[in-house]
């Protein structure tokens, strides 16, 4: 027989039109007066012991008023997924074959049928290997939530490189100066009743900084805490802080648990705690390692960029807390060239991923010091980007940054349109000398705002002595540079005369604004373009208060697709190469593009001062 409950996470506060109720991630309000509440404190004392299936209904002989606040409670719990069907006499203590009180609570709390990831972790035994603080902590965390503990008959530590349970070798992890890492750590192995591994999970802990990998596969387990400890330079300690290894212990336990049970990755929950999550097209998933660090303690969840070997399992439907299929999840890729188009906001979000503080491989760009106005400018890795918003200078600076990771030849973009054209555009201006056009007149980009504006801002704000050449190299492309002293402080390539001196003048005004707050800028012409995204509003202004020139450059992308159709008989299209083991593969799984240079016949193409570096 089974009962239905109120899960423990739901609360009640009355309001003087009715009652407000509150879950882990979703709330509603019940209105019609304040003896509603009267109402919801015998409903939710019946529901917490317990009412079975068919007695959840409003009692027969209330009076109608009453029979209809108790069934819009009913409907708005049965909605919000706030009550749960477990076994009679569930989370109590004396019954066989069901769990203890404090772990009862804490499936129906989280589990959309406790009784089935109970049954799901009664079935395995978890392999701890290792010794020490964090190896305790992770056995009392088994031992307190009833599941089998088997540990390594040695009781030995084993360093990364050996033999995982699967007869496979992994190799020894190196560090960022590519020396190798001695690994003393912890490794949790989940396994049935027939002895296979079913998930793995590791932790390494220091004196001053402590990890939980992924859920992986057990052959790819030794690499990724290899991985993670010399990104983290985290040396296990033989004796670290006590607090630090207990709460990495028993978060590796709660990792696993949740995979085996098919319950949301406990990263997965705090995204959702946080707030619905917004949408992203498909692109690489990004597993979380936890990372603790001491003084004081605290832990927080950051996005993975190495092959983890598996995403972590058991993500459900957030709406309705479905089990999700327990099957091993889909390596992460080796490489990809995302060709779904980025928007703004999904792609400063990867930016943030590649940048992570914890686990990027560059720093985060930030404004430090530099002045914000006219342009806005940002600093990551010493290199400077340049924008019309904060955002899209942090993105500019990313990218650029990125670029260098990359290495040379290759271009980084926010999705594969974007990387094709930056990569025309660059290959347009290495051969603008012997490309035929036409000189175009300023009195085509003149009535511009935007190019009025950037233009006004660098040689009056900052006296620059600079001349604008705009030259038509096809029907839709010009190519404009912005000349100061004899050498090309800016240039840009676009479909109409007035966007690329917009653009050519905004890049010319943030080099020339760095300058002048005494950030020494190398020299050389820098670019920006308008494949690349920017913010508009979701919905066009109908009411006249503003016009695309607020926006600009965000509207330049609409042209992108007819400008490269005329670029790319100028210069030929990106060449499609393979992506080779030259390029960090950490820039493809944080969703960004790359490609390469297109081949010029007659013409040696170099990246022409596309990275603007910032001296020490």
């Amino acid at each position: 027989m089974t009962v239905h409950r109120l899960r423990p996470t739901v609360f009640a506060t009355p309001i003087s039109t009715g009652v407000h109720v509150r879950g882990w991630a979703s709330s509603f309000t019940i209105e019609g007066g304040a003896g509603l509440w009267r109402v919801w404190s015998a409903l939710a004392g019946q529901l917490a012991a317990g009412v079975p299936g068919d007695q959840l209904a409003a009692p027969a002989g209330l009076p109608p008023e009453v029979r209809r606040a108790i069934e819009g409670f009913l409907d708005q719990l049965h909605a919000h997924d706030l009550l749960v069907e477990v076994p009679q006499g569930w989370g109590e203590s004396g019954v066989a074959e069901l769990p203890p009180s404090g772990v009862a609570r804490w499936l129906e709390a989280v589990a959309a049928s406790p009784a089935s990831t109970w049954s799901r972790l009664r079935d395995v035994t978890v392999e701890v290997r290792g010794a020490g603080p964090v190896a305790d902590a992770a056995r009392r965390a088994l031992r307190d939530a009833g599941v089998r503990c088997g540990d390594e008959p040695s009781g030995h530590v084993e360093p990364a490189g050996h033999a995982e349970p699967s007869g496979h070798a992994e190799p020894a992890g190196r560090d960022a100066v590519g020396q190798a890492v001695e690994l003393r750590t912890v490794a949790l192995f989940a396994r049935d009743r027939q002895g296979r591994v079913v998930a793995a999970t590791g932790a390494g802990c220091g004196d001053e900084v402590a990890f939980v990998t992924p859920v992986s596969t057990a052959g790819r387990l030794p690499a990724v805490v290899a991985e993670l400890a010399g990104r983290l330079r985290a040396v296990p300690a033989a004796d670290p802080p006590v607090p630090l290894a207990a709460l990495v212990g028993g978060a590796a336990v709660h990792r696993l648990l949740a995979s085996v049970g098919g319950l949301l990755d406990p990263a997965e929950e705090i995204k959702i705690a946080d707030g619905p999550p917004p949408e992203e097209p498909a692109g690489p998933v990004h597993p979380a390692v936890l990372v603790a660090r001491m003084d004081p303690l605290r832990a927080s969840y950051h996005p993975w960029l190495g092959d983890a070997g598996a995403a972590p399992t058991g993500v459900r439907d957030r709406a309705r807390r479905e089990p999700a299929d327990a099957g091993p999840a889909a390596a992460l890729p080796a490489a990809a060239l995302p060709a779904a188009a980025v928007d703004l906001a999904v792609a400063l979000r990867r930016l943030d991923v590649l940048c992570d503080p914890e686990l990027g491989l560059l720093p985060p760009p930030e404004p430090a010091d530099l002045p914000q106005v006219p342009a806005a400018l940002a600093i990551a890795d010493k290199v400077l980007g340049i924008g019309a918003t904060a955002d899209a200078a942090r993105l500019d600076a990313g990218l650029r940054a990125a670029e260098r990771l990359a290495g040379d030849g290759w271009v980084v973009g926010v999705d594969a349109r974007h990387a094709a054209g930056v990569a025309l555009r660059r290959a347009v201006h290495a051969a603008r000398n012997s490309l035929p056009g036409a000189d175009v007149p300023e009195s085509s980009w003149a009535d511009s705002p935007a190019a009025r504006r950037w233009w006004k801002a660098l040689t009056l704000r900052f006296g620059i002595d600079a001349r604008v050449r705009v030259r038509r190299l096809a029907p839709t492309a010009m190519h404009a540079e912005i000349i100061a002293g004899g050498t090309v402080l800016a240039w840009a390539v676009e479909a109409t005369a007035a966007d690329a001196v917009g653009l050519a003048a905004l890049a010319a005004t943030g080099v020339a604004q760095a300058r002048a707050a005494g950030v020494a800028v190398t020299t050389g012409g820098i670019t920006l373009n308008g494949a690349a995204p920017g913010w508009l509003p979701p919905e066009p202004d109908t009411g006249g208060r503003s016009t695309p020139n607020w926006h600009w450059p965000a509207g330049i992308a609409e042209a992108e697709e007819k400008l490269q159709r005329a670029l790319e008989p100028l210069v030929g299209p990106p060449p499609e190469q393979p992506l080779t083991a030259m390029v960090d593969p950490g820039v493809l799984r944080a969703g960004f593009a790359l490609t390469r240079l297109p081949t010029i016949v007659g013409a040696h193409p170099q990246r022409v001062a596309e990275v603007v570096e910032v001296r020490s």
